[in-house]
């Protein structure tokens, strides 16, 4: 019986020298994972909020928070009520982004940057900015604001 006691301590000794690196990636992995899930969500909803059909249907009022409100590129402020009925007027635009960006603020509010074309007549650019907050499970923009930039290079002008 001594023995065995003996044995268990040497096994439970080296037990105690084995590194718990692998379990600390393990956690890293997820946060990461869970952290390009977030960026991923949240980079498809801003893009979703560009698209005209989703411009001009109920499913904006589902994207942005009751408290949401805007600077427009115009300097003016927004409200949800009065982005969704401009929304709603507007005709069709194409806009596309680029140089999208998230960084997590907190886990549960993120900032959402990056820059827009605006097709037309001329083409207009804008450099752009929301923040988004999770609120019970769901992201929800709560507010946005639009700056006119210079263009991207000599062929757009």
């Amino acid at each position: 019986a001594v023995g065995a006691r003996l044995h268990d301590r040497s096994i439970n000794a080296e037990l105690l020298k084995l590194p718990l690196r692998p379990v600390a990636l393990r956690a890293e992995k997820t946060h990461i994972d869970e952290r390009s899930c977030v960026e991923t969500r949240l980079q498809d909803l801003e893009l979703t909020l560009l698209r005209p059909d989703v411009r001009k249907s109920d499913r904006v009022a589902e994207l942005l928070a009751d408290e949401f409100i805007e600077f427009g590129s115009s300097g003016s402020v927004f409200t949800k009520p009065q982005v969704m009925a401009a929304l709603r007027a507007e005709g069709s635009v194409e806009i596309s982004a680029s140089q999208l960006k998230v960084h997590l603020l907190a886990p549960d509010v993120a900032l959402v940057t990056y820059r827009a074309r605006c097709q037309g007549e001329p083409v207009v650019h804008s450099l752009r900015s929301s923040i988004w907050k999770q609120n019970q499970g769901r992201w929800q923009m709560v507010f946005h604001q639009g700056t006119h930039a210079a263009h991207e290079n000599a062929t757009d002008r």
